[in-house]
């Protein structure tokens, strides 16, 4: 093959990688969408379907996410009632799986993000998904991304909370992906807790408190 040959097939290569970098970087930059229903007799969230819409996308160094949810009481914070929050959970350990229980989270290491209704905001270690357990007061009957114990505890930046009348909650999220320890493709688990469902009928109304929580597990 002649020096015209070869530079053709250089220039041919070099035009080939670069498309595929320009179209990994285009998947890497575009909004994902998924849409989570829960049904009136599986909550007490909202009289009537709940509904949790998820956007997200990965970007060099964080995952941005966009997550409302239509509950229709907004609740004052740190009050009798506590504050509603959403909760995710990130195979950070990477055993593909993610962590279920107390002794789980202490002896893997999966971390959780949190966005609370007044803009607080955390990334902890050693944090699991609270399942239903018979031999638990019927409040910790939900699927909950909770935490064992304080460990490497960080706050989040340009994040944030917003609640509409009509709408429900907003959740906006930047997440270095040094805090989680995950790329894309990772399963996750989300989930929001409302906080006065546990209060419905003082002293504490077990019975519905099951129903405090919607919460799904998905692929990003």
């Amino acid at each position: 093959m002649n020096s015209d040959g070869k530079s053709a097939v250089f220039c041919i290569s070099v035009i080939s990688v670069a498309l595929v970098a320009l179209i990994y970087t285009v998947h890497m930059d575009s909004w994902n969408h998924k849409v989570f229903t829960f049904l009136p007799d599986t909550q007490m969230i909202v009289n009537g379907t709940a509904v949790m819409d998820i956007q997200w996308r990965w970007l060099p160094e964080t995952l941005e996410m966009e997550v409302k949810v239509n509950d229709d009481n907004n609740e004052t914070p740190h009050t009798y009632y506590g504050c509603d929050y959403l909760g995710l959970l990130f195979d950070s350990d990477h055993n593909g799986k993610l962590a279920k229980d107390f002794v789980e989270a202490n002896t893997e290491n999966d971390h959780g993000v949190f966005l609370y209704q007044d803009n607080q905001s955390y990334v902890l270690d050693h944090c699991f998904i609270l399942l239903p357990d018979s031999s638990m007061p019927g409040y910790w009957m939900n699927n909950s991304v909770v935490y064992s114990r304080l460990y490497g505890e960080k706050n989040l930046n340009d994040t944030c909370c917003v609640f509409r009348e009509n709408e429900g909650y907003t959740f906006k999220l930047t997440i270095p992906t040094e805090f989680i320890n995950v790329r894309s493709p990772t399963l996750i688990h989300i989930s929001f807790w409302d906080s006065e469902i546990i209060y419905l009928s003082p002293p504490y109304n077990y019975i519905y408190s099951q129903y405090d929580t919607i919460a799904s597990d998905f692929w990003v």
